[in-house]
């Protein structure tokens, strides 16, 4: 069989996966490990414990009923991918999540608060489904635009934050208003930032506020500042690989402006000096890690070894159809990880998808891996 022929097969059996896994039921939590190289999973109860064991700190709830990998699943694969019954589980799930124009992490947890991470995944990703109507998009949008950081001169003693920078989409809107939700705190992540960006330039341009396009331009700014410093290379708070953050910000070239080819080229720089640099080092064989750059270079239009990173995915690929789990996000005050099979599954198959990122995917067989 030929390159293309395995690739195809791939695919096939990546979808039957993971539309059999998402059936009904939607997106399944993801598996949680304190190693950031995944080692030792545990479910949520052990996690929590392990937690207050090693670093002191009682989450106070279950990390693992999580409604994030949902948002990721329709923010990244297209449903025609799935069967109508999975997207629509999907959906579903992703939906309860939701509070007023906001989104959350941790749904049940009324007292963790939504955050824009979330919110721009959703939205995104039920938008592109046809879930949301576009009004609610740009509703989404200016709450997005709500959620930037004060200027200096307003900040309370409580605010302040040396790291904080006027403008830029914060991780939490940290205004109050939802009932009950206790204070994050005012923050900020590069990979956040771009997710929110890429979710706010969905919007139709006649929609947007003169707040959203000033937050919009200085988000982008601080996103392009983080890629040329070279702090990228040392992952975000809530990301801790690099390639996640080539991944977000190359979703914006995605999208045609005036400030999107000096970035796209920036980035084709980014990814040649992270490989060089990953030929030497274990994470190289990461298939998280390397679909995240597989699709950073598609969306960038770096054709360079591309079919080689295809082929080195499809090798990872296990019997029953799925990619191994590897983390992918974290929590911000502890670095307890999440990741799954099904995750690695979602963006191997969109990274060995065909080169055109508007594509449709191929409808799964009815064959169930293990039949």
């Amino acid at each position: 069989m030929n390159g293309r022929g395995k690739t195809e097969e791939a695919i096939e059996r990546g979808l039957s996966y993971l539309s059999h896994q998402v059936e009904g039921r939607g997106m399944p939590a993801a598996q949680l490990a304190t190693d950031c190289l995944f080692h030792h999973c545990c479910s949520g109860t052990e996690a929590r414990a392990r937690v207050l064991r090693q670093f002191g700190i009682d989450l106070g709830f279950s990390p693992a009923d999580e409604a994030f990998s949902a948002m990721l699943a329709l923010s990244v694969l297209p449903t025609a991918c799935l069967s109508p019954t999975a997207g629509a589980a999907l959906i579903r799930q992703v939906d309860n999540s939701r509070w007023q124009h906001r989104f959350r992490f941790f749904p049940a947890v009324s007292q963790f608060a939504a955050d824009t991470d979330c919110t721009a995944h959703a939205a995104s990703g039920l938008s592109a489904h046809g879930a949301m109507p576009r009004h609610r998009l740009h509703a989404v949008v200016r709450e997005l635009a709500d959620a930037a950081a004060p200027p200096a001169t307003g900040f309370t003693e409580r605010g302040r934050h040396p790291g904080l920078h006027p403008g830029v989409v914060m991780v939490y809107w940290d205004d109050g208003a939802e009932p009950g939700a206790t204070p994050r705190g005012r923050k900020h992540d590069p990979v956040v930032c771009a997710n929110a960006l890429h979710t706010m330039s969905l919007a139709t341009p006649s929609a947007l506020t003169e707040n959203c396009r000033l937050t919009m331009a200085t988000t982008l700014d601080y996103v392009r500042e983080h890629l040329d410093s070279g702090r990228y290379r040392h992952g975000t708070r809530y990301y801790p690989s690099p390639d996640a953050f080539l991944h977000a910000a190359s979703r914006l070239c995605l999208h045609t402006t005036a400030h999107t080819a000096p970035l796209t080229d920036a980035l084709r720089a980014a990814l040649v000096q992270r490989e060089a640099y990953l030929t030497t080092q274990e994470a190289a064989g990461d298939p998280l890690q390397l679909a995240l750059r597989t699709i950073a270079a598609n969306n960038l239009a770096h054709t360079h070894a591309q079919d080689e990173r295809r082929a080195t995915l499809v090798r990872h690929q296990r019997p029953d159809g799925s990619w191994p789990a590897r983390p992918y996000y974290r929590l911000g005050r502890v670095p307890l990880y999440f990741g799954s099979p099904q995750l690695t599954t979602l963006f191997a198959l969109a990274a060995l998808h065909p080169s055109q990122p508007t594509t449709p995917c191929r409808r799964p067989s009815t064959h169930r891996p293990d039949q």
